[in-house]
């Protein structure tokens, strides 16, 4: 901006903005000029404005999961967000700053301000194939297919066979599986009851 004024004549300075900066100081000459005020002498002046540019904060909420992304950045930088991983889930998006809806693909730049962004998922689901093996399992005879999603647990019911008894569960490779409960995973698993026969 330039201003012209008789010799003499004194005006106030204001302090000049710039997106994403913060003005410092001015300079007269290469000289810092650190007075709030400029009183015009015989000569043309030019006074040149000078600011450090801002650094802003980048915040996630990745809700159990990882990934390595930038913690700030500035008005000069392009950010583009790592999407997270997290056991048993697939990431479906980000939420936060400047979205509407959960993305996944998220790249800013010439931005200013904090921002902030949580990561989405849905569970991954897994199947449970229960194999009565002859005997029947909560009254069905056929093998009990039960999907769920990762993590969630159920109580296994004792299968019966007439004239048997229930021992334990077998797995696809063959390896005992003697809990009460199970808990969904990210592979399917199959059991199969074993029994003993009942000698009176």
């Amino acid at each position: 901006k330039t201003f012209t004024e008789f010799v003499g004549t004194t005006i106030n300075l204001s302090i000049p903005t710039r997106e994403g900066c913060t003005f410092t100081h001015f300079t007269l000459n290469d000289v810092v000029y650190d007075n709030n005020t400029y009183t015009f002498g015989e000569d043309d002046a030019t006074l040149v404005a000078h600011y450090e540019i801002n650094t802003y904060l980048i915040t996630y909420d990745l809700d159990g999961g990882a990934a390595n992304n930038a913690s700030n950045y500035t008005i000069e930088d392009t950010v583009t967000l790592n999407n997270p991983t997290k056991e048993g889930y697939t990431f479906v998006g980000w939420t936060g700053t400047g979205l509407t809806d959960a993305t996944k693909n998220v790249s800013f730049s010439n931005q200013t301000g904090n921002r902030h962004y949580k990561a989405n998922y849905i569970a991954n689901k897994s199947t449970l194939s229960i194999d009565p093996n002859g005997g029947t399992y909560e009254g069905h005879a056929d093998t009990v297919n039960i999907t769920e999603d990762y993590g969630t647990v159920i109580t296994l019911s004792t299968p019966e066979k007439r004239g048997y008894t229930f021992n334990t569960w077998y797995d696809e490779n063959n390896v005992i599986y003697n809990k009460d409960t199970y808990t969904f995973g990210n592979d399917n698993l199959s059991l199969k009851a074993i029994y003993s026969i009942i000698i009176s």
